[in-house]
């Protein structure tokens, strides 16, 4: 039953997403010819032009990456895209004013995608040319939230066990191990002043 019922969830989650990726293109009956995504792609500078279907054709390439990609997706501005996925890339970069306006353009297509834009880094080439690359996610409702794992890990009396009391508990440490007594789960820890075993704790809200 429950190898049915996964499969089952599986082949649902997949008929969303394929019915999702139908949405963005429509009916091709209905589109026309000019409106049909080019196999040429899109500039590196299109996003200063400003031109509907470009942007268009933009929002439908950020929309199919974010399904794709399970809610996140990077872009890289000031690079061409290839719809055809072939050829190489050319005419990469944009100048540092050229950059900052893409960026303002970008910020206000991600509002209607919608999406949110996160900067990962800036490139520069020797040629003075600038890309930015992005992390762009979908926008977070109040059921969902990020979750990050961090492992602590050291020799004995380093303070392992002290430092997670401290930041989970917001208590400080009295000098004589009350913040790591927060921590303790078992009987024989208690008697003994030291963890001996793997916990987790919950940081933040």
């Amino acid at each position: 039953m429950d190898r049915q019922r996964t499969r089952g969830e599986s082949t649902s989650t997949m008929k969303e997403k394929t019915a999702a990726l139908t949405d963005l293109y429509g009916d091709d009956d209905e589109l026309e010819p000019e409106c049909v995504v080019e196999e040429a792609g899109l500039a590196a500078d299109f996003l200063l032009h400003g031109r509907e279907k470009e942007i268009e054709q933009y929002m439908i390439h950020v929309r199919k990456h974010l399904l794709e990609g399970e809610g996140e997706t990077i872009i890289e501005i000031g690079v061409p895209i290839s719809t055809s996925g072939t050829g190489p890339s050319t005419g990469s970069g944009l100048s540092e004013e050229e950059l900052e306006r893409a960026l303002k353009a970008h910020e206000a297509v991600l509002k209607k995608v919608p999406a949110v834009g996160t900067v990962i880094e800036t490139r520069k080439a020797p040629n003075g040319k600038c890309t930015c690359v992005l992390l762009v996610r979908d926008p977070l409702s109040d059921k969902d939230f990020i979750e990050m794992r961090v492992a602590v890990v050291g020799n004995v009396d380093a303070g392992k066990s002290t430092l997670l009391g401290v930041l989970t508990h917001s208590a400080l440490d009295d000098g004589r191990g009350a913040a790591r007594t927060k921590l303790f789960r078992h009987k024989h820890e208690f008697e003994s002043g030291r963890t001996s075993s793997v916990g987790n704790d919950i940081l933040g809200k």
